[in-house]
């Protein structure tokens, strides 16, 4: 959760301004939620200022208050049983009284009123919460001073007019993106599903930072966030692995000790910045039978005096179209032989649509009805040691002599795949369960909540009781065939016992790693080379291809819309491989055009960690930065949110980390206490002045 919010953090606090001016207006009834305990328990003193456990608790009390109003805001704020995130709330509310914040009539009537909050809905409000409406009001009001103190940390303002010729229309447009994304992020909380929650989350950010403000910057940091985007490099890339070159070291049992409990508890792929790992994921074997659409709709029969009736029915619908494609009252319908065939097919489909939809839940019912006799506990069936349930052929073969319809059955294979991997099963890969809500439940999803697995207690598909041995849910694809998957097999995520449970992989690894490192040291004189031989004759003594990378700029977008490394072929991201050649272009063009210089002047070499590989690239063109661009630039929405992103860095302290806040406000934690040891030892600094009128 926090190294979202340290990286984000200039994203994440202006979707708090949206989120909390309407969370925090819940003041007084944290009194029903606090429990009865001594409140001269100090925790803390602030300028000879006691800090009590009572301060602590109330804090925790709003935050639990925020979480119980929607799960969004927990990634706003962090979750409610969580110390840093009571504490961060603690210092801001005691940084706005040094600052001496205080927000006018106008001001509070101003935000409440942006919120749709009249009188009427005050007191609905009021009464839902059984508190008073000045309660609300001022809870309002404190939140604003809040909300300060956060513009202030982090130098928050619009772009100027010379770089933002419409900020009305922009940041109206921001909003409304703003909403759609809001909306979009909740239904992706609702069902659990926290991989695409996790890129609208940030496009929701983007979407309100665009609306809510940037940092006061600089035109030469603009210009420098633009030129990330906009100037291109197109490079020939030879890349050397050690394998073809002979390079095969035999790694050591050390290097391979060290591998394994380095990346042990890292699941393959994800490892750092090799892509080593070696834990086990949630894995299983599933079967499926597939009830085909297409075969069902073969079979679809329509009377013709079904299809009339439904002509008759629905004449008006049949209307010529208007220029906006809806039917034209002015026109007459279209007699029923000229949509006769339109019609039957339709109502065909819809046949078979309901057909298919019945067939699959009888399927259902065939493979369920032998656990009628199955005793469950806690919603889950308690099976015998001896129960061997119904095989799928059999399932298929009743399905196919009761409604003549012959399933595709997939046995399970002898290995394990792992749950995420789902996602890309050639079956059940694009197949959802067929919910009344607004939902998409896929299979890895699904899957995931198998009991066998140990799912997370809050893992809201546990109300569904999948566990091994019983039918799942009926899935629906693309196609609109119908699936009936059931779990064989499960094993849950955890670490190797021991090496020797995955020595093979990890050898494998250490002979890579070992390989790779020697090619490293051989940089310089592969550097030479490259500088004094033409990199196509490197390229075919080394059995590989020249690559030509294409142009690409130094940043390019993620799906969210944020900055991101580009891709390139064979190589992947590598921040350090593309800032290099960049720096090495920028350097060339200074002097003159790129294509002046001699090829080997045109060189970058560099370690590529992730492709285990050494990278000779040659800069064959460079595409700086012009004023079109420049001004095109100025009017992407996304530009504010850029600027604010290149502001932040993961290696320095931000604004809003805990120990910044603490440090800005003179908070001393009494011995004993979290960070005592560490504040002692660091000077502190004053909050920021409050340089605009309350």
């Amino acid at each position: 959760m926090f190294k979202l919010f340290r990286k984000y953090q200039a994203i994440i606090v202006v979707v708090g301004i949206s989120l909390l001016m309407v969370a925090f207006l819940l003041g007084d009834t944290l009194q029903g939620f606090m429990v009865s305990t001594p409140d001269d328990v100090v925790i803390g003193t602030i300028n000879g200022r006691d800090v009590t456990l009572e301060d602590q608790r109330v804090a925790q009390s709003e935050l639990r208050i925020l979480y119980n109003i929607s799960p969004i805001f927990s990634a706003v704020t962090g979750p409610p049983n969580d110390d840093e995130s009571v504490m961060r709330w603690l210092m801001l509310g005691y940084a706005a009284e040094q600052l001496n914040i205080q927000v006018s009539q106008t001001e509070l009537q101003a935000a409440m009123a942006s919120f749709g909050i009249g009188e009427t809905e005050l007191a609905t409000l009021a009464q839902k919460l059984k508190t008073k409406r000045a309660s609300i009001t001022a809870t309002m009001s404190r939140w604003l001073a809040r909300e300060r103190v956060i513009t202030l940390l982090l130098g928050r303002a619009h772009l100027d007019i010379e770089l933002d010729p419409s900020p009305g229309l922009r940041r109206m447009k921001a909003q409304v993106q703003a909403y759609i994304s809001q909306r979009e992020l909740q239904q992706a909380i609702n069902r659990g599903d926290m991989a695409a929650a996790e890129p609208l989350y940030r496009q929701f950010g983007m979407s309100m930072a665009i609306a809510s403000g940037s940092q006061r910057v600089s035109r030469p940091l603009v210009e420098q966030v633009v030129s990330d985007q906009q100037a291109e490099v197109q490079a020939s890339l030879v890349l050397l692995r050690p394998g073809p070159l002979g390079i095969n070291p035999e790694p050591s049992e050390q290097l391979i000790n060290e591998l394994f409990e380095t990346y042990k508890d890292t699941p393959a792929g994800e490892g750092e910045p090799y892509g080593f790992g070696y834990r086990f994921l949630d894995r299983v074997r599933i079967e499926s039978i597939t009830i085909p659409f297409d075969a069902v709709l073969a079979k679809a029969t329509v009377d013709e005096s079904d299809a009339l009736a439904y002509y008759e029915a629905n004449k008006d619908s049949f209307r010529p179209r208007d220029a906006e494609g809806q039917p034209d009252p002015a026109q007459e319908p279209l007699g029923y032989r000229e949509i006769r065939s339109d019609i039957r097919s339709f109502l065909k489909r819809q046949q078979a649509l309901e057909r298919v939809e019945t067939i699959g839940r009888d399927a259902i019912a065939t493979l369920e009805a032998e656990l009628r006799a199955i005793p469950r506990k806690e919603g889950y069936y308690v099976f015998p040691e001896d129960f061997a349930p119904m095989t799928l052929r059999q399932a298929a073969d009743a399905i196919n002599q009761k409604h003549g319809i012959e399933p595709t059955v997939r046995l399970a294979t002898p290995g394990f795949v792992d749950v995420r991997d789902l996602e890309y099963d050639p079956v059940l890969g694009n197949a959802i369960i067929p919910t009344s809500r607004n939902e998409r439940i896929g299979i890895a999803q699904y899957v995931g909540s198998t009991r066998e697995l140990n799912p997370a207690l809050d893992n809201p598909l546990l109300t569904r009781y999948l566990q091994t041995g019983i039918p799942g849910n009926l899935m629906v694809d693309p196609s609109g065939s119908v699936i009936i998957f059931r779990v064989v097999e499960a094993q849950p995520a955890r670490v190797p016992d021991s090496v020797d449970e995955v020595r093979d992989a990890v050898t494998a690894d250490a002979r890579q790693l070992a390989g790779y490192n020697a090619l490293v040291e051989l940089q310089q004189a592969w550097a030479d080379r490259a500088q004094n031989e033409p990199l196509s004759d490197i390229a075919a003594e080394a059995a590989v291809t020249e690559i030509d990378s294409g142009p690409f700029s130094r940043r390019t977008r993620d799906r969210s819309g944020l900055s991101a490394v580009p891709t390139l072929p064979g190589i992947g991201q590598d921040a350090d491989f593309v800032d290099a050649l960049f720096a090495k272009a920028r350097q060339l063009h200074d002097q003159s055009d790129i294509e002046t210089f001699q090829p080997g002047e045109r060189i970058v070499v560099r370690p590529i960690p992730g492709a285990l590989s050494l990278a000779l690239a040659r800069i064959d063109s460079y595409t700086p930065l012009n004023r079109n661009r420049f001004e095109m630039m100025l009017q992407d929405m996304t530009l504010p949110a850029l600027v604010s992103e290149s502001l932040i860095t993961g290696d320095e302290p931000q604004p809003l980390e805990l120990k910044v806040l603490m440090k800005a406000v003179g908070y001393q934690p009494a011995e004993g206490e979290p960070l005592a040891d560490e504040l002692e030892t660091e000077t502190t600094t004053e909050p920021p002045a409050d340089n605009e009128s309350a």
